[in-house]
Parts: C-alpha cells; sequence; structure tokens
C-alpha cells in the first residue's frame, strides 16, 4: 500500500514537472545556461532551445525577467529545456497584426515586414554595416532614394559606373553650390555650361590652345 501510495505520489510530481512556467532569474552566457524561478523554486542551470544548433547555428540569448516555458523530459528537472520566450504584463506583444512579422529591441530599432502592405521597414537606432566577400546587387522596379543628413562616401578600388538616360548632381547650397572632381576625366558628347569656364591651364579646341582666344 505505502508503496503503491509512493508510486502515485511520484507519478503526480512528474506530470507536474512536465511543462512549468517560469521567469529567467540568471544567466550564464558564456555556456548558454539560464536559471528559471518557477513559484518560489528555482532551477538548476538548464540550456535552452534555439532554432538552429549544428552546422548553422542561431543566438538569441533570453534575458533575466523573461517568461519562459520549462521543458522536463519524463518530470525530471535536472534535465529541463528552457523555451523562450512568453508575453507579460512587463513584457507585452510588440505588435497586434497577423500580417506583420517584427522584431523591437530595447534600444528602439524595429525591424518588421508586411505582408499585407508588401512593405519591409527597418528603423535602426545605430550604424549599419553590410559585409560582403562576393557582390551585392540591389534591384528595384521602383525609385530608389537615399538621404542621409550627413557625408555619403562611396569608394571603389575598382572603376564607378553610373549609368542612366539622364544624370543629374545638384547641390541643395543654391548659389553657393559646388562641385569638385579631381582626377583626369574624358567626355564623349556636348558640355553646355551656363556661365563661366576658369582655366589654369590650355584650353584646346582640335588640338589648338583657345584658351583666351580672341575673335
Amino acid at each position: 500500500m505505502l508503496d503503491l501510495e509512493y508510486r502515485i505520489a511520484e507519478l503526480e510530481r512528474r506530470l507536474a514537472n512536465i511543462a512549468q512556467l517560469g521567469t529567467i532569474s540568471a544567466a550564464d552566457y558564456g555556456k548558454a545556461r539560464v536559471r528559471v524561478n518557477i513559484g518560489e523554486r528555482q532551477s538548476g542551470w538548464l540550456p535552452w532551445t534555439a532554432a538552429r544548433a549544428g552546422e548553422d547555428r542561431t543566438w538569441w540569448a533570453p534575458e533575466i525577467g523573461e517568461q519562459v516555458l520549462v521543458i522536463s523530459p519524463s518530470g525530471n528537472p535536472a534535465q529541463g529545456v528552457v523555451m523562450p520566450a512568453i508575453y507579460s504584463q512587463t513584457a507585452p506583444a510588440p505588435g497586434a497584426s497577423a500580417d506583420v512579422a517584427g522584431i523591437k529591441f530595447a534600444d528602439g530599432t524595429v525591424i518588421e515586414y508586411s505582408r499585407g502592405a508588401g512593405r519591409l521597414f527597418a528603423d535602426v537606432k545605430g550604424d549599419v554595416e553590410i559585409v560582403a566577400e562576393g557582390g551585392v546587387t540591389v534591384e528595384a522596379e521602383g525609385d530608389v532614394t537615399v538621404t542621409s543628413a550627413a557625408a555619403i562616401a562611396v569608394e571603389a578600388s575598382a572603376s564607378v559606373s553610373i549609368t542612366a538616360p539622364v544624370v543629374s548632381i545638384q547641390s541643395t547650397s543654391g548659389s553657393a553650390a559646388q562641385a569638385a572632381l579631381t582626377g583626369n576625366f574624358t567626355l564623349e558628347g556636348n558640355l553646355d555650361v551656363t556661365g563661366n569656364i576658369n582655366a589654369t591651364g590650355s584650353i584646346l579646341a582640335g588640338g589648338a590652345n583657345s584658351n583666351h582666344h580672341t575673335h
């Protein structure tokens, strides 16, 4: 009778331990382990689940205070695995539409895609750096606009090519507008100038010096 009561009690304990809600109370990111407060009990150091953990691996570590689910195979807490994450009153859902998938970071950065609008949006509160050992191709059926409150630099160890029916370079400084070109340039076609042409060297026309030419 006592043995049966013990077995029933042990079975109930294990069933209760199979899936439990808790809050992360400590983290060891070097070992990819966390401890979870489940009621008044704190778990041991447990791993958390990841999207990939083979030759291809992902990393998105859960944080202290995050609500999670602890799954314990056979109801054994020592073998528990942490499954992030569950929204809570202190960390509510950052969206309210099934059409939008997104990430909201603590610094205010937002990355989201709306399948209803067909729009990918990124609002980054810091720098954006893209490093590619191969080529980078950007194709768009609509306009491409680059706007910056600071300088824009394009550097290449080979040539830079711009191909378009019309190429326009315009300064927003009004009469103080300036454009500087350094190096040797070849122009194929006509050059129309509104204003003066100042040269410290020769201006050749058909091989002859036309600088300061008089009629």
